[in-house]
């Protein structure tokens, strides 16, 4: 007598492989497409939230300059990406924030020819005409993201919140309150800025 084998399970296994390999194929499509899309998602909202972290930061300044009062403002350095469990993400989104030139004599603000129409006697010796110098600078928010390539770099500057792109392109998000008519507002920074991180970073802004 002759004993046949029997095969029917090769069928199984041969599907198990198989819906084994789509799904495969299927979790290294969407994280080679669908992940950075949404990741590249998540780090342009996150732009727009650093921008108006500084627009914020912008008004503490002016805020501070016109009462003479402490203010301060908080500036979401990086972010982070939504939690996924057979998928992978890079590591968070980092970003900077620092103050540019305010220790460098090249960039500084002189007055001179200034002098005061006041009651203060105080007030008129001081401005006599006679060249007064103070330092002053800008605050740069730089982003560093994983997917969102071009994301501009945010700048305050003399009373300006303005979005760099390139050497060619620059967007304001903010007006100016430097000139009003006839009138010069200006208010100088300086001090030392230096932060590097993911979380909110609170800036106090002090009269001087």
């Amino acid at each position: 007598m002759e004993l046949r084998g029997d095969d029917r399970a090769v069928t199984v296994q041969i599907g198990a492989v198989l819906l084994f390999g789509i799904l495969i194929i299927a979790l290294a499509t969407f994280q080679a497409t669908v992940v950075p899309d949404q990741n590249a998602s998540t780090e342009f909202e996150h732009s727009l939230d650093a921008q108006q972290g500084m627009a914020d930061l912008r008004n503490a300044l002016l805020s501070a300059g016109s009462s003479g009062d402490p203010a301060s403002a908080s500036v979401p350095l990086g972010t982070t990406y939504e939690q996924r469990t057979f998928l992978i993400n890079p590591p968070p989104a980092r970003g900077s924030i620092r103050t540019v030139g305010t220790g460098d004599p090249r960039v500084n603000v002189t007055l001179a020819n200034a002098v005061a129409e006041s009651p203060y006697e105080n007030a008129r010796d001081y401005w006599d005409g006679d060249a007064h110098t103070y330092d002053t600078g800008a605050i740069v928010y730089t982003p560093n993201y994983n997917e969102y390539r071009e994301a501009p770099v945010t700048v305050y500057e003399h009373s300006l919140v303005a979005n760099v792109y390139d050497e060619n392109r620059t967007l304001e998000r903010t007006g100016q309150t430097l000139i009003r008519g006839s009138r010069i507002n200006l208010l100088t920074i300086n001090g030392t800025l230096q932060e590097n991180g993911i979380t909110g970073e609170s800036v106090d802004a002090r009269p001087l």
